[in-house]
């Protein structure tokens, strides 16, 4: 389960990437511990202006699961951000359910025209992928990787406004529905 909570991020961080191209050198646990140490710009770019939650420092987070076999499970997190090196956001969280702080860092990549984001758990690194539509103002999010014997994927739908984005996840863990994730979230202003 804590796999699955800690990628409920992975949406939100989406709405707050850096409109950079990501560096060349490719995200390793070891470089993505880097970039959520490092201290936050002074300011953000001004391309920052035109993505939706460009200005949520802080942001009221409610993640709930529900699973295929019944189970439920909701927390409520309050995220913060900040952009990193001109080219990532970095959202920071701490979950009260697995006593530890979540991090998400997010990218712009030109090359594919989407944004890149990236969790860590333990040394496992995973990779989203996310393609906006501004004019609808939606987005769609999928990941795919391995954690122990187990292959899950991830296609998430979201929706936002100015002060809401609304996102529902479907994961699936070896060609099975292990469960659904919505994720609500609000600017703290």
């Amino acid at each position: 389960m804590n796999r699955l909570l800690i990628s409920a991020a992975i949406p939100l961080v989406a709405l707050v990437a850096a409109p950079f191209a990501v560096a060349e050198e490719a995200m390793t646990p070891e470089r993505f511990r880097e970039i959520v140490a490092k201290p936050a710009d002074a300011a953000p770019p001004a391309e920052f202006a035109k993505l939706p939650g460009a200005d949520w420092k802080k942001t009221k987070v409610t993640i709930t699961c529900v699973y295929a076999d019944g189970r439920n499970f909701s927390e409520t997190v309050i995220q913060t951000g900040k952009y990193v090196g001109g080219a990532y956001s970095v959202s920071s969280c701490y979950s009260d359910a697995y006593k530890t702080s979540l991090h998400c860092i997010g990218a712009y990549d030109a090359k594919t025209g989407r944004y890149k984001s990236w969790n860590l758990v333990g040394d496992t690194l995973v990779e989203g992928s996310t393609r906006f539509d501004f004019a609808k103002k939606t987005c769609v999010t999928t990941s795919t990787y391995t954690q122990g014997e187990d292959r899950f994927a991830e296609s998430s739908h979201g929706a936002y406004a100015d002060d809401i984005f609304i996102d529902t996840c479907i994961i699936v863990k070896n060609g099975k529905p292990e469960m659904t994730r919505t994720v609500i979230a609000t600017p703290i202003r």
